[in-house]
């Protein structure tokens, strides 16, 4: 739920933790029910976040941080990935995923070089 959640969590993680949630990653300190209430009180639904099905055209709340790979790139490589489908080597075969235009300025350094990225194709 944390990792698919927009910034309407903060409310919810405040009051988890006002309710006793700490060292959570540990199994047998975790206290779902705190969780719950935090939710609850908030007016959330921890199914909406954790397990509902997202279209690939909505706005993801990750969608304004830019890792340079673009996010058509990911939906069409999230598809290939429905299908059993896997990628070659992008050393080999660059997939256009948009991370030598969004570095540009890296890609002609050292840092393409180190990535092994293969030089900017016009296809």
């Amino acid at each position: 739920m944390l990792s698919r959640g927009d910034r309407r969590l903060g409310a919810v993680i405040h009051r988890a933790w006002r309710l006793g949630a700490r060292y959570d990653g540990w199994s047998d300190q975790f206290k779902v029910e705190a969780w719950r209430r935090a939710f609850r009180e908030s007016g959330l639904e921890i199914e909406f976040y954790a397990r509902r099905p997202r279209a690939l055209e909505e706005v993801f709340p990750w969608d304004h941080v830019d890792a340079g790979v673009t996010k058509k790139f990911l939906a069409r490589d999230y598809e290939a990935s429905l299908r059993g489908e896997t990628r070659f080597d992008c050393r080999e075969q660059c997939h256009a995923c948009g991370i030598l235009a969004a570095f540009r300025e890296e890609r002609d350094g050292m840092l393409a070089e180190a990535w092994g990225c293969p030089p900017v194709s016009s296809r």
